[in-house]
Order: C-alpha cells, then structure tokens, then sequence
C-alpha cells in the first residue's frame, strides 16, 4: 500500500506546487511518517482509541525499564508510574503488549513511527481524560476533538454504510417496554468462544429479559450454530437475532436498558452518548482498557465475570442489576452524566470544539513555516 501512496501524494504535489499540504491519518497506517517525511509535509497523527492506551504505547520504553514490556503472562501488577496514569494493572494492558499476540510487532512499529508525528488528534473527550492528554502534552501537540462520529443530532440522520447488510427492527423495539431490552453485540471483527456464547445464552435465558442479539449466521460463536433449537422455542417471543442493525438507532431507542459488548472503542462511545449501561466482556485490542474506564473509572457498566470463569448464573444476576431495581438507576444516572459530558464537548465553544479550532491554528502557523 506504501508505494500507491508515495506515487499518490508525489503526484499531487507535483501537479499543484503551489499549494502548501499536509498529511493526517490514522495511526496504524505505516506509511504516513515516510511520505511525510520524503515530502517535507507536516504529519497529524489521528489516534482512534483512548488516550490511555496511546499513553502507554508512547511510554513503552518506560514500561520496559520496570519489567512490564513486553508483558509477560499469569503476572498481575499494578503500572502507577506512567505520567497521567494514576494506575493501571496489567491485566488491563492491551493484550497485544504480549510477544505472542499476533499484532506484538506491527504496534510497535506503529508506535514507533507515530512518534515522528508533529501533531495528535484524540478521538476522546478532554474531560474524560485530562491528566493522560496533559502529561502527553509535554512531548508533542496533543489535541482530543472526540467522540468524532457524533453531533446533537446524530440519531435522526441516516447512519454511515456498514460492513454488512442491516435490519429494521423498529417495530420490534416499538413493541417493547421502556428499558425492558438487553442489547447484545461483540462488534464485527473480533469473536468470543463458543464456551462463552454458551454461557451467555443460559445466561440470557435466565435473566428473563427481553434481547437483541446481532451475529452472521454461521460464523463461528454464533449462538444459531450452538442453539438452533433454543432460539425457536425458548426465545420466540421475547427474543430478535440479526445479522447487523443500525448501533445508534437501537441503542437510542427507549426499549433498550442495557448493553452486553465487547467494549470496542465505537461501542464504547455510542452507548456512552445514548445513555446505556454496559455489561463488559473484553476479548483483545484496546477492549480490556475500555473496560477500566467503563467499570472501575466512570462506574457506568459492570464486568460480565469478574476475573473468573464466565457462568451463566453470574451471568443473569448482572443482566438484572443493570436493568432493573435501584442499583440499574444508579448506573443510569452516571451514564446520563458521562454522556452530558460527551455532547457538551463537540458542542460551539465546548472542548472538543476549542480544541479543533486551537489545532487548526497551530498547524496554520506552522505550515507558514515550512
């Protein structure tokens, strides 16, 4: 891909000399810090996931310094040293930290790379994560103009082409009582078990609630390919498995009480941004710190399991703590709170707002430069 846009970017230079350029991508793409630098071109590095987890990718060498990089398995320790960081344990660290993990090299070539950048857009709220966002200030321009797939009126436009093909399950969610559904959904690229699956199905089973489950028939971990027969009898009537769904019209939808989610950082945001408690199962990228923030920093969600083996029982205990009783009113006014939060930013004169315009200035005075 490298060489396409070397010839790409050589040729639009070449055909408009005059015209002063710049490059922003996000930054796992490789080939952003060798074009901007063959070039001569400002390089903004555009990072999509929490400020956190870009912290500890900059402050990798320190990590290393304290036997914490690369992590080693089966040790549980808690990182208080990391500038910004009050405290994070290891088990929290984004898995693919790990010399095994299939992705251990290509992030920290990435990391590497994005460390020639000149300018940092963050895809979070300044609020949310103002002391990580201040400490890295101390190196290069860091700027958070997040959540950036979000306005005041996101729910009444046309959602964004998906991956895959979507449902219209309006009249379903119409049919429901306020905050009587359970949301479920691990995102489109990584999987849970089939163990797990399993568990949550009883799990769901249990709870008695009503659900929507998003998963492709057929692939692996579906509920469909270990219950066909549970899904007729058991679920019919309280029950809708789609192949994929519009996120932000289900989860603004007054049915809805809770989310089951793999804790993607989109996902993360959205429920954030429609007021929905979370119920947490991590499986890898920058999932497991999203969980911190969303559990143990901003008390808006609940761990599916809690460090042990995921059990049904468990599983329907927590469904009804999130929906259901005074402790589910609590988590819905923090979650009211954080999301105030979150629109408050990317409105005129709010955060997120100040921060574009500050960036855009600064990269103005330096381009004048260059």
């Amino acid at each position: 891909f490298q060489p396409l846009v070397d010839e790409f970017v050589g040729k639009k230079i070449r055909s408009d000399p005059d015209t002063t350029y710049f490059i922003v991508a996000d930054t796992y793409f490789l080939w952003q810090a060798a074009a901007a630098e063959k070039y001569n071109l400002l390089h903004v590095s555009f990072w999509t996931q929490p400020s956190m987890v870009y912290s500890l990718g900059w402050h990798s060498e320190l990590l290393r310094e304290h036997g914490h990089y690369p992590l080693k398995d089966n040790v549980e320790d808690d990182i208080d040293y990391i500038p910004g960081i009050q405290s994070v344990n290891t088990r929290d660290v984004m898995p693919f930290f790990r010399p095994l993990h299939p992705f251990f090299n290509f992030n920290a070539m990435a990391f590497n790379l994005s460390n020639k950048a000149d300018f940092y857009l963050h895809n979070t709220v300044e609020e949310l994560e103002s002391s990580i966002l201040l400490a890295l200030n101390k190196y290069r321009p860091n700027y958070a103009i997040g959540p950036t797939n979000f306005y005041r009126d996101l729910v009444n436009f046309p959602t964004k082409k998906s991956l895959w093909a979507e449902s219209d399950i309006t009249q379903w969610l119409e049919s429901r009582a306020p905050s009587t559904v359970l949301y479920i959904s691990f995102g489109s690229i990584v999987l849970a078990s089939n163990q797990v699956i399993e568990e949550i199905v009883h799990g769901v089973i249990l709870s008695q609630v009503n659900f929507i489950w998003v998963t492709r028939y057929g692939e692996k971990g579906s509920p469909l390919n270990i219950f066909p027969a549970a899904f007729d009898d058991e679920f019919k009537e309280r029950g809708l498995i789609v192949p994929w769904c519009d996120q932000i019209k289900v989860l603004s939808s007054p049915s809805v009480g809770a989310f089951l989610t793999h804790c993607g950082w989109n996902s993360v945001m959205e429920s954030i941004w429609c007021g929905i408690p979370m119920l947490c199962y991590p499986v890898d990228f920058d999932q497991p710190i999203n969980r911190k923030l969303v559990v143990d920093d901003w008390k808006v969600g609940l761990n599916l399991c809690d460090g042990k083996a995921i059990n049904r029982n468990d599983i329907a205990e927590k469904i009804k703590i999130l929906m259901t009783g005074n402790t589910s009113k609590d988590f819905k006014h923090r979650i009211l709170n954080v999301g105030d939060c979150l629109r408050a930013a990317v409105e005129p004169n709010g955060s997120s707002d100040r921060n574009f315009n500050q960036f855009v200035n600064r990269l103005k005075e330096e381009l004048t430069t260059k």
